[in-house]
């Protein structure tokens, strides 16, 4: 009886085991399928069509390091995620789809985002740029009205024309030192832009770069910048402050716009920059603040003289 016993009780134990082995979760397989990181099955589905060379339905490492160039057109794809994968993609379009987010921070051989690049990807709230970009083409961000946020890598050096026009989310945007060029209407139509810092390596405001900038308040240029291009900042009833640089030479025609009541502007230039049709429509009674030592130059010069309230710089 004590022996049937025992047996009795090891069965119970041994069939315990195996139920209690059974409950586990079983552990996922490797795969070596990367298309299986791409979480939008429209995105997948077209990395599978196009890279997938031998046809087996999934896509290996070495398909992937083939990868150069992505472009997208179909505007049902909202996901990249993924895109990491593709470790020597060095060009990447997608404008007019859905996608809310972009990730590029280790698409390392991106150095230049191409014209329209992104251009009316209206639901793209954010994207991380490559680390090593250096260009960023006309258009590429143009009409992405839900953008909030980008930051440029250190190493961009020029910006295209138009390139965030109509980014109407935008609220603040900072160029990084060694910016040299950005293109005409570069932030044309940002309705929302706020906060803007500029480096010293830009030389020139270009035309319309600014224009329709109904939030910014205030503009501090920096030294470095010779000339303020026409219609720069025109259509911007926010602006009450304008500070220019001492190495600016030359305002283009209605570069602040056709006249307001509330711009203030201080400007270090010693001599004062040329500035034909400027300042036609402001007020006589503007209050300009420039060197002291320059008050009577900007009373006698062209573009300048009708101020009369013209005081020295604090």
């Amino acid at each position: 009886m004590k022996r049937m016993l025992q047996v009795t009780l090891l069965t119970i134990s041994l069939l315990a085991g195996a139920c209690n082995t059974k409950s586990e979760d079983p552990q996922p397989l490797p795969t070596d399928d990367l298309s299986v990181k791409m979480e939008d099955p429209l995105f997948r589905q077209f990395c599978l069509t196009n890279f997938d060379t031998d046809a087996d339905g999934k896509l290996s490492r070495a398909e992937a390091d083939a990868v150069e160039r992505i472009i997208l057109s179909d505007p049902e794809i909202t996901s990249l995620q993924g895109i990491e994968q593709f470790t020597n993609l060095n060009t990447i379009a997608c404008g007019a789809t859905n996608i809310t987010t972009i990730d590029l921070s280790a698409c390392q051989h991106i150095t230049a985002i191409k014209t329209n690049a992104f251009a009316e990807c209206r639901q793209l709230t954010s994207i991380v740029l490559p680390p090593q970009l250096t260009s960023i083409g006309d258009s590429a961000f143009d009409a992405c009205s839900a953008l909030q946020s980008i930051e440029l890598p250190a190493t961009v050096q020029t910006i295209g024309a138009k390139a965030f026009q109509a980014c109407s989310s935008l609220s603040a945007i900072r160029l990084p030192e060694g910016v040299q060029t950005i293109g005409e209407k570069v932030f044309n139509g940002c309705s929302a832009l706020s906060d803007v810092t500029l480096p010293s390596t830009l030389s020139e405001i270009s035309s319309q770069a600014f224009c329709e900038c109904r939030s910014l308040a205030e503009i501090n240029i920096p030294n470095g910048v010779i000339a303020i291009n026409d219609l720069a900042f025109t259509n911007c009833p926010s602006l009450r402050t304008a500070v220019l640089p001492s190495t600016l030479q030359r305002i283009g025609e209605f570069a602040f716009g056709t006249g307001s009541s509330n711009l203030s502007v201080i400007c270090y230039a010693v001599v004062p920059p040329k500035a034909p049709n400027t300042w036609l429509t402001f007020p006589e009674d503007m209050p300009v603040s420039v060197p002291a030592e320059s008050i009577d130059a900007y009373h006698a010069a062209e573009g300048w003289s009708h101020f009369t309230n013209i005081q020295a710089i604090e």
